[in-house]
């Protein structure tokens, strides 16, 4: 069950708006903040209109892979359709969801156990 979670936010004033809409979800759901090293969910929302957010994306999924392996990963937020091809293929097989929708609309987080196909 999940108790704790990290949202790393990268981006505009939108995707920062986002992340507080995404918070205020978790929190009503009974998760908790912690840092990138112990939280139970880790939560990526960023834009992926400039390469250097997209580029920090990945090394930070690295990252956390190797000192949280057992958080789940979602990665959400503004991703260009273009990008979303190319994030999805190298992303997803280090993180449990890829839920980009754009800026402004916070969708349901998909917090089930498996991987999507």
């Amino acid at each position: 069950m999940l108790k704790t979670y990290f949202l790393f936010t990268l981006g505009c004033q939108m995707n920062v708006s986002d992340s507080e809409r995404i918070e205020a979800v978790l929190e009503k759901r009974g998760l908790k903040p912690a840092d990138e090293k112990s939280a139970d969910l880790i939560i990526v929302n960023s834009c992926s209109v400039r390469q250097k957010p997209v580029d920090r994306i990945w090394g930070k999924v690295r990252v956390w892979s190797r000192i949280n392996p057992k958080a789940k990963r979602i990665l959400t937020g503004c991703i260009l359709p273009s990008d979303l091809k190319k994030l999805g293929e190298k992303s997803l097989r280090q993180s449990d969801e890829c839920c980009a929708n754009g800026t402004g609309v916070v969708s349901p987080l998909p917090l089930r156990s498996t991987k999507p196909t």
